[in-house]
């Protein structure tokens, strides 16, 4: 009886053992599975934050390039310098001798009649008109104008300036320019004080079509 109950005792302690190392070898192999799986895990993660790490330093380079374009287009180009040409010294007489030469022609032919009556020295009708003439002839001038004034500045060439200094001479319509001759334009521009405005801009021609265009 003593002897059974001995042998009982061995085997249960033998599978006591047994069941220890069993254990324990399953433990050891379950731990080192959780361990693999947290590994795996911590490596997608890893390979996952360094995508977006690189997807940021691109985007980021794209900003910078962006801004640095933005910056070549707002900066101003360089201009190269211009040096100041050096104008030719003119004395004093010369630019007295260039103002009275560039006096008004009717200025002129005044000044030259008061120093010739100054002078006791008769003038001739003839040599009168020989000096009318030069200056050409006025064209036909109203005091007031026919009704309501043209818009003379439709003119290409003629200005607000431009514009006043006809009305003082009678000039209010389109059809006196249309009208004008070669010695009313040589007068006229003696008066505005632009040789050759009129011929140059074809005053007269533009006149004539916009009167050709109202009606």
């Amino acid at each position: 009886m003593d002897y059974l109950l001995l042998q009982i005792l061995l085997f249960l302690i033998l599978a006591a053992i047994v069941g220890f190392f069993i254990g324990w070898i399953t433990r050891a192999f379950g731990f080192e599975s959780r361990l693999l799986a947290s590994e795996n895990q911590w490596r997608s993660r890893h390979h996952v934050l360094q995508t977006e790490n690189n997807q940021l330093r691109k985007e980021i380079e794209t900003l910078k390039q962006q801004r640095n374009e933005a910056t070549q287009v707002a900066e101003p180009q360089t201009r190269p310098a211009v040096k100041p040409t050096a104008l030719p010294f003119r004395s004093t007489l010369e630019l007295e001798k260039n103002n009275s030469e560039s006096h008004h022609p009717l200025e002129r032919l005044r000044t030259e009649i008061s120093g010739l009556e100054g002078k006791g020295t008769t003038i001739s009708s003839t040599d009168l008109n020989q000096r009318r003439v030069e200056t050409g002839t006025p064209p036909i001038a109203l005091d007031h104008p026919e009704g309501i004034a043209d818009d003379l500045k439709v003119i290409n060439g003629i200005g607000p300036k431009i514009e006043s200094t006809l009305n003082s001479l009678g000039i209010f319509h389109l059809k006196q320019i249309a009208a004008f001759t070669d010695e009313n334009i040589k007068w006229v521009n003696e008066h505005l004080q632009f040789k050759g405005r009129i011929e140059r801009e074809n005053w007269v021609s533009q006149a004539k079509e916009l009167i050709e265009n109202k009606s």
